[in-house]
């Protein structure tokens, strides 16, 4: 009520910058906003190079077994570039769209796409018997139950990564109870690294 004007503001999303910029000394705003850039560009370069990796690792040296270190490092550069500008991108756009909270929008992005995937993570990380199958059907149906959710219901985008991985760790361990157990996977579950580290 004594600073009317710190009401300005219409999104909650800009209330720190804005008391950056207006409130805080001209030195102290700088180093600020010197460290938000430098948290920022720790997690996306880390982001960038994790892409790259799974990229080369997953994809490009499976249907390219004869490439080199040296083309599949240049690979990786081309696909660090790529993502960097498509995410240079969806940021501009994201920043002309009439978006109320962009956190609340990134966190509904990131509980569409990251909850079925933690899913995915925890059935090869906490089971014995998952199977590529199952990990892929899994991912399907709890992305689209997530989906269903967001579009069907009214509850809060909070849950939407605890659904997606609930449900692609059901029903990929289910599926995977399906499949005869082919591979071994002896050294690689959660317990043996234990008994490992305590060995």
């Amino acid at each position: 009520a004594n600073h009317p004007e710190l009401a300005q503001p219409a999104a909650a999303d800009r209330i720190v910058p804005w008391f950056v910029v207006r409130q805080l000394p001209a030195g102290i705003a700088g180093v600020v906003i010197a460290g938000v850039f430098a948290a920022a560009m720790s997690s996306l370069d880390s982001s960038m190079n994790s892409v790259a990796t799974a990229y080369v690792s997953d994809f490009h040296r499976r249907f390219s077994a004869a490439a080199t270190d040296a083309q599949c490092l240049t690979i990786a550069k081309i696909v660090t570039v790529a993502v960097g500008v498509a995410g240079t991108g969806i940021a501009l756009w994201m920043a002309q769209v009439d978006i109320q909270y962009l956190f609340d929008y990134f966190n509904t992005l990131l509980g569409l796409v990251g909850g079925s995937l933690t899913g995915v993570f925890l059935l090869a990380a906490l089971t014995r018997r998952g199977s590529s199958a199952g990990a892929l059907v899994g991912w399907a149906v709890g992305a689209a139950a997530t989906i269903a959710t967001a579009l069907c219901t009214d509850v809060t985008f909070y849950l939407y990564a605890a659904i997606g991985c609930l449900t692609c760790l059901a029903v990929g361990y289910g599926v995977s109870l399906l499949q005869p157990d082919a591979k071994s996977v002896a050294g690689l579950h959660i317990h043996d690294l234990k008994k490992k580290a305590h060995a």
